[in-house]
């Protein structure tokens, strides 16, 4: 009996040293593969969309990109033509249409510098 003991103790020990060994081995395949990273970035694009995304914009038909680029020239020659300055523009822009902030910058540059 004492020498089943013995074995299962062994056996035991092993297990535990083999997880511990699988763990490690994971962490470093997770590494060099960029496993951890693309997750988080992964995660962090579903939280801004579902942060972002609200149910009218859903159900929108979807929007050519001529369209929505037109659409965007029309907003920011409105807000010129109204007197706005181009930081106004700008941030009109990001908060109403949704540019990221170079972009709506470069705009509205652009259009009072049009005007």
């Amino acid at each position: 009996m004492g020498n089943s003991g013995t074995s299962l103790g062994t056996i035991a020990v092993s297990l535990v040293i083999l997880l511990i060994v699988f763990l490690v081995c994971r962490e470093i395949v997770c590494w060099y593969w960029k496993i951890n990273r693309s997750i988080a970035l992964l995660t962090e694009i579903r939280d801004l969309l579902a942060h972002g995304a609200g149910v009218s914009k859903a159900t929108e038909p979807p929007k050519s990109a001529t369209d929505t680029a037109e659409g965007n020239l029309s907003a920011a020659q409105n807000l010129a033509a109204s007197g706005h300055s181009a930081a106004e523009i700008s941030k009109e822009l990001q908060k109403w249409r949704g540019l990221a902030p170079a972009e709506a910058d470069a705009l509205a540059t652009s259009v009072v510098r049009r005007s």
